[in-house]
């Protein structure tokens, strides 16, 4: 690889790494959002009950624990959605991976589905000796 593509790869890489972070951290500032609404409405109610009345917290606690789960039940497509195109340019690759290749223009054949790995040249090779031996 040269060096102009290992700097290509090196500023694609810190292009992909920064709009990552940049996505997680929004995904949890959606999520972190939706537990401080939570956590304020508790607040409200707490702060307007009548003095000597009881504030049933577990009615906030289990509506934590949902928010919570769907969540991180979402999160997978929460961050996919995000990504709207490609996060590298493989426009190039093509051309790098073949010159390092080298030229590969071979025929398909058909028996190396099959699992017969043998070359024209052993196939008649073996017809031949096969021939020789019927004739003797």
């Amino acid at each position: 690889m040269s060096s102009v593509d290992k700097r290509t790869t090196t500023l694609q890489g810190a292009r992909v790494h920064s709009t990552l972070n940049d996505i997680g951290s929004d995904v949890l500032a959606t999520g972190r959002q939706g537990l401080t609404d939570i956590q304020n409405r508790a607040r409200s109610t707490a702060q307007t009950l009548p003095f000597g009345s009881s504030f049933d917290v577990g009615n906030y606690a289990n509506q934590a624990n949902r928010s919570f789960d769907d969540f991180m039940g979402s999160l997978g497509n929460s961050v996919r959605s995000r990504i709207t195109s490609p996060l590298f340019d493989t426009s190039g690759l093509a051309a790098i991976a073949g010159g390092s290749q080298g030229a590969q223009n071979l025929k398909f054949d058909p028996r190396a589905l099959a699992g017969q790995l043998s070359t024209d040249d052993e196939e008649q090779k073996k017809q031949q000796d096969a021939v020789n031996r019927v004739s003797f």
